[in-house]
């Protein structure tokens, strides 16, 4: 095979290993069944900026040192957040 070829086929199927860890970090993070994520790329390389819409969030990761890491997200992407305790008298 020539050296262009496997150079394809490893950007391939790199991509499809880093998305499905995408998939399983978003999972998580949005607290939605795998089946119900959609992945749009939102730059070049497979491992260029993603968005992930699921489960009526949305949210942007980036791939950096060797994992997907939430870049910025929708305020419903966020986990509910903790009440803030009552004033006092």
């Amino acid at each position: 095979m020539r050296p262009s070829r496997l150079l394809w086929l490893w950007l391939a199927l790199s991509a499809c290993a880093t998305e499905g860890s995408l998939k399983k970090r978003a999972t998580f993070d949005f607290n939605c069944p795998e089946g119900q994520l959609a992945v749009t790329d939102l730059g070049e390389w497979g491992t260029g900026p993603k968005g992930v819409t699921g489960c009526g969030k949305r949210a942007t990761y980036v791939f950096a040192h060797g994992q997907w890491v939430l870049n910025s997200a929708d305020p419903a992407a966020q986990a509910n957040p903790i009440p803030s305790p009552a004033p006092g008298p």
